[in-house]
């Protein structure tokens, strides 16, 4: 059983394969993945659609960076989806996989509160990146805290934009 394992293998498929090897016959593996690809899909139409515009110069600076690094922060967390997943496992030879997908879209209803925001600009969205702070920082230098000010007053006051988040639950017998 795992939670959010094989996003972070550079080989999927060779992961998949391991978990086939050291399942004795007839065993069962059960796992959780995010589909991260479905997010991002949905982060680059709101990116292209002029969403932050009223944050520019600043947020431009800042997505530079994040897609200078984007490989090294997001590269085993993308460019995959459900389908190729369910591809690894029964290349690998399973007999029989199970998925459950689940896809939530929407935009925000509700105002986030202040601490939700302050949390979201200083959490990591997961191991291998910085955090939103933290790159504001590097990037802006002494800009930095009147951008994140200005940023975190910007995701108060308005409308959240679009949001996509999917998963999958596998089930699949050796």
């Amino acid at each position: 059983m795992t939670r959010s394992v094989l996003i972070y293998l550079a080989d999927k498929q060779a992961g998949v394969r391991e978990l086939y090897r050291v399942l004795k016959p007839r065993g069962r593996v059960s796992i959780f993945e995010p589909i991260n690809e479905v997010s991002e899909q949905v982060r680059n139409r709101v990116r292209a659609s002029g969403f932050y515009d009223g944050l520019q110069p600043e947020w431009g600076e800042i997505q530079n960076y994040y897609e200078a690094r984007k490989e090294d922060w997001w590269g085993t967390l993308v460019g995959w989806d459900e389908r190729e997943l369910i591809g690894w496992f029964e290349a690998a030879g399973f007999a029989r996989v199970k998925v459950s997908y689940e896809l939530i879209t929407g935009l925000r209803v509700r105002k986030p509160k202040k601490t939700d925001i302050a949390a979201g600009i200083r959490g990591r969205p997961n191991p291998n990146t910085p955090s939103y702070e933290e790159v504001a920082r590097e990037v802006l230098g002494d800009r930095a805290d009147d951008y994140l000010e200005r940023y975190a007053q910007f995701l108060l006051n308005g409308e959240g934009p679009r949001s996509a988040s999917a998963s999958v639950y596998l089930v699949a017998n050796r």
